[in-house]
């Protein structure tokens, strides 16, 4: 489940040099929060702390690395390419990022998207180093990981649950579900709902829906409110109407209908 977040796009300044790996000041520790699943620990810098994270999209195609720091850079939203590096294979996995700050805090979150796949090669690291366009790389030990990864996976199948489906459904699959074309396309800024706009709403809705045996979008509802019923209807209006598959094949190598999840982060630009 990829995490989509609207508003504006601003233009970043010039690489710095990239500091030697941090440390981890603190345990890994799965957090069940707001219909979401967050691995995390924290780190320290110069400037403050960092708190690193892998949130996992139940039945998606994508997982998150998050970064959370001072708001060192920028206002408002940016979004580009970014390049995560895992050690000490040097497995460099194209990617693209999100960032916004956060109102209360002023700190700045990005969101960093990588196929669900690299999960595996993510618990076999001792380290990573997250390279976002135009800004200083980030580099962190992330020690022994594999048990931490397995907790993280029984408090994503507790919160596929409690939307009521099924964690089983993976088991059946041998080709998973893939979008025909990219989900960033899916939705957009002018797909802001104009009277949300008017009123000057924002928040994130988690939706869940059916792609159906022949790569549609059916039954698409809200997990997770975003608390307006507009920005709520947009989510899944629009991805309904965009999203398009080439649908999952089970083990026998028929078509099978599958589940997917997606976070929506609505922001004003």
């Amino acid at each position: 489940m990829k995490t989509i977040v609207l508003g504006a796009l601003l233009v970043t300044s010039a690489p710095e040099t990239p500091a030697a790996p941090l440390a981890p000041t603190t345990p890994w520790t799965v957090e069940y929060a707001d219909n979401l699943c967050v691995l995390s620990r924290d780190y320290v810098t110069d400037k403050g702390k960092i708190t690193f994270g892998v949130r996992p999209w139940p039945m998606g195609d994508s997982v998150e690395i998050v970064l959370l720091q001072p708001a060192s850079y920028g206002v408002g939203i940016q979004n580009g390419k970014a390049t995560i590096t895992l050690m000490p294979s040097i497995v460099a996995i194209p990617a693209t990022y999100s960032s916004y700050v956060t109102t209360k805090s002023r700190m700045r979150i990005a969101t960093v998207d990588i196929p669900s796949t690299a999960l595996g090669q993510l618990g076999s690291s001792t380290g990573i180093e997250i390279a976002i366009a135009g800004k200083p790389p980030v580099s962190l030990t992330l020690g022994k990981m594999k048990g931490a990864l397995g907790a993280l996976s029984m408090c994503t199948d507790d919160l596929l649950r409690s939307w009521h489906l099924d964690p089983s459904e993976q088991l059946r699959i041998a080709t998973p579900a893939q979008p025909i074309q990219s989900v960033n396309d899916w939705i957009g800024t002018d797909d802001y709902p104009p009277d949300a706009l008017l009123r000057e709403s924002q928040g994130a809705v988690t939706i869940t829906w059916t792609i159906d045996t022949e790569g549609r979008i059916t039954n698409c509802g809200v997990a997770a409110t975003s608390g307006d019923p507009a920005l709520d209807s947009a989510a899944c209006a629009t991805i309904t109407k965009r999203g398009r598959y080439k649908p999952a094949i089970d083990k026998d190598g028929k078509p099978i209908a599958v589940h997917s999840t997606r976070r929506v982060v609505w922001l004003l630009p």
